[in-house]
C-alpha cells in the first residue's frame, strides 16, 4: 500500500518566527489519520527566518533528526548554540532522560531544514549530539543510509530506535531501488523535484505512506533530492 499525502494536505503553523509543514500531528495540526507512522512522530518542514526559533519544549522517548537544506541552525536547549548545522549537514540530538529541545537560526538568511523525531528504546544516561554531512553529488543517484541503530550501516548516526533514515539525490532519468525488511513501514518525503513512486507521481513537499511493501523504487521525473525512513509496523 502506497497513500499519496499531497503538500496542501499537511498542517501548517506559520509566523513570524517559524513557516513550517506538518506531514504529522503536531502543535494545532491534530489529525487522527496522522497520529504518528510507526515509530516515526514527527515529519516538519520548518523555514526560520533570521532569529527564528522553534521555542525549546521538553521532550522524552524520541530522538530528533535534523537535515539542514540552507542556512544555519542552532540548538535552544541545554546544548545552546555551539550545538549548531550548517547547510549540508544532518544533527542527531537524543534526550537522555529527558531535556528540553528546540533550534533558532543565529544567521543572517533563513534556515530551511526538515526535522524528524523517531521513537526511541534504550537510550543513554546524558543528552547527546553528533553532526555529519548530507549526502554529496560524489554520491549522486544512491540511497544513503543517513541514521541507523543497526551496526552493518557504519557511516550513519547510530539511531536507538528501529528506524533507518535513507537520503538521495537522483538525476532526472534515473532510478533507485530500495528494499525493506518484513512488516516495515516507510515514509517517503520529496525535498526538490518530482519523483514517481509505483503509480503516483510526487513533486516537492508531497509525502507518501508505505506498508505492506517489500522493495520500492523511486524514478526521477526531474533531478530529485528524497527523504526515506523506514520503521517498525504499528
Amino acid at each position: 500500500m502506497i497513500e499519496l499525502r499531497p503538500l496542501d494536505s499537511h498542517g501548517r503553523t506559520r509566523d513570524e518566527r517559524i513557516d513550517a509543514v506538518h506531514h504529522l500531528a503536531f502543535s494545532a495540526f491534530q489529525d487522527l489519520r496522522r497520529i504518528d507512522w510507526g515509530d516515526l512522530v514527527t515529519l516538519n518542514h520548518n523555514i526560520l527566518p533570521p532569529r527564528g526559533e522553534v521555542r525549546a519544549q521538553p521532550i522524552d522517548g524520541v530522538e530528533s533528526l535534523a537535515i539542514v537544506r540552507s542556512g544555519v541552525i542552532a540548538h535552544s536547549g541545554i546544548f545552546g548554540p555551539r550545538c549548531r548545522a550548517v547547510a549540508g549537514e544532518v544533527m542527531l540530538v537524543s534526550p537522555g532522560r529527558g531535556m528540553e529541545h528546540g533550534y533558532f537560526n543565529p544567521g543572517a538568511r533563513p534556515a530551511d531544514y526538515v526535522e524528524l523525531r523517531i521513537r526511541a528504546d534504550a537510550l543513554p544516561d546524558r543528552p547527546m549530539h553528533r553532526t555529519t554531512r548530507f549526502p554529496t553529488r560524489a554520491r549522486i543517484d544512491e540511497a544513503v543510509v543517513i541514521a541507523s541503530p543497526w551496526p552493518e550501516d557504519r557511516s550513519a548516526l547510530r539511531l536507538h530506535g528501529a528506524a533507518r533514515v535513507h537520503a538521495a539525490r537522483i538525476k532526472r532519468g534515473s532510478e533507485i531501488p530500495l528494499r525493506f525488511n518484513p512488516g516495515a513501514m516507510a515514509y517517503a518525503v520529496v525535498l526538490a523535484g518530482r519523483v514517481r513512486v509505483g503509480d503516483l507521481t510526487l513533486g516537492a513537499g508531497d509525502g507518501c505512506a508505505i506498508r505492506h511493501e517489500r522493495a520500492l523504487t523511486l524514478y526521477a521525473l526531474d533531478a530529485a533530492h528524497v527523504l526515506v525512513v523506514e520503521t517498525v509496523s504499528l
